[in-house]
């Protein structure tokens, strides 16, 4: 059975790969996927069935949600953070944390306060 397209959902992951500096040939490489296969994701001509959970992974999104949480960061924001981190994943952690695409780890009670300094 062929799944249909949805516009949202390539709009979706282009918008979040843009906001990540990303090529379509650097997410095509990360997903193992040809750069015209996300081409045509974002175009709306194909859905990605196969890789959600793989796009999901590399953009740090829930492309099952409608409601993202999406905060754009402002570019002079983007600029301090890429000069302040070396590291482009760092890079992208930090933005997209600011931009509500990706969460913070949630942790157990016990875990929160094993991980917090002992008041002194």
């Amino acid at each position: 059975m062929r799944v249909p397209a949805d516009p949202a959902v390539g709009q979706r992951i282009m918008r979040r790969r843009q906001a990540l500096n990303m090529s379509q040939g650097e997410l095509a490489r990360l997903i193992d996927v040809s750069r015209d296969t996300v081409s045509n994701w974002e175009t709306g001509k194909h859905f990605p069935k196969r890789y959600l959970g793989k796009i999901e992974a590399v953009l740090g999104i829930d492309l099952h949600s409608r409601d993202d949480g999406f905060r754009p960061v402002s570019p002079q924001l983007r600029k301090m953070v890429q000069e302040t981190l070396d590291d482009p994943d760092d890079q992208r952690r930090v933005i997209g944390l600011l931009e509500g695409t990706l969460t913070w780890p949630e942790h157990s009670e016990g875990e929160a306060q094993q991980q917090r300094p002992a008041a002194g």
